[in-house]
């Protein structure tokens, strides 16, 4: 159980940390990587992004709704390959209904609204 709760806090802290994912969708028989801001819940059960509906990953979704996000704390050093850490979330996107937008949009606008010391 302790190493449970440590891998849940270890997860929690990047995903905490880190604004920026990349989101790897598929369609018309091509894999698509897409770089995108995230926020997600405290209990790490589900993560928000945004997208224009215009863009190629929200084509790939509405085809077909799987897919996967890489979060990473990588710094672009030689120490990276041994100090980094990543995490794959794996699931199925839902677009939000307008009932569910607005507590979704404080958690994924939350970083960017709190002011930094």
């Amino acid at each position: 159980m302790k190493e449970e709760q440590e891998l849940f806090l270890t997860i929690h802290k990047l995903l905490s940390e880190q604004k920026l994912g990349a989101l790897a969708t598929h369609g018309q028989g091509e894999p698509w990587a897409s770089l995108i801001a995230f926020a997600a819940t405290d209990n790490l059960d589900t993560i928000y992004f945004a997208t224009p509906k215009t863009t190629r990953k929200y084509r790939n979704l509405v085809n077909d709704p799987r897919c996967s996000l890489l979060i990473d704390n990588r710094e672009n050093l030689a120490s990276d390959f041994s100090n980094s850490i990543a995490v794959t979330a794996t699931g199925v996107i839902k677009e939000l209904d307008k009932s569910e937008k607005s507590a979704a949009l404080q958690l994924f606008l939350n970083p960017y609204l709190t002011p930094t010391p």
